[in-house]
């Protein structure tokens, strides 16, 4: 079941010391947790495992997004954990993700995509054919970015 997006909590004026600046509070973040086809990293663009053979495993499992090949061009978010093949991973379906796997040069703005590398993002062609998967908010070095993810399902 995904995460709830409603405001959470509302802090009064004079409260002060108890996570009023956390960002996890309210952050509109929503994440959904899925099975591992294999193993995958914090940060990895992940997308549907639509190769598997029932209809109801190609929703439940996720693999590292390749935009190269049609089994694996189905994108969703980014891995919000480490996670062994056969293991539950959290998602990012939707809002802010720290260091996703963006290739390194991504500026603050551009809208990112996976690409032909397993698991990493890039910026968006304006040739491209493929929807954005989100935005970029920090610009990337080390392969690596904030980011704010569009919801895609």
């Amino acid at each position: 079941m995904a995460t709830s997006t409603l405001i959470q909590k509302l802090f009064a004026s004079d409260e002060d010391g108890v996570g009023e600046d956390s960002i996890k509070v309210s952050n509109r973040q929503e994440t959904e947790i899925f099975f591992a086809s294999e193993a995958l990293s914090d940060g990895d663009l992940v997308c549907l495992d639509i190769s598997k053979t029932s209809d109801g495993d190609k929703m439940s499992y996720i693999k590292k997004l390749k935009t190269d090949a049609g089994l694996t061009a189905v994108a969703i978010g980014i891995a919000d954990q480490d996670a062994a093949s056969g293991a539950q991973c959290r998602v990012v379906i939707k809002g802010f993700k720290a260091d996703a796997n963006i290739a390194t040069g991504a500026a603050v703005g551009e809208r990112f995509i996976g690409t032909s590398t397993a698991g990493r993002g890039d910026v968006l062609a304006n040739t491209s054919t493929i929807p954005a998967l989100g935005y970029v908010v920090t610009t990337a070095s080390a392969n690596a970015a904030d980011v704010i993810v569009l919801k895609q399902f």
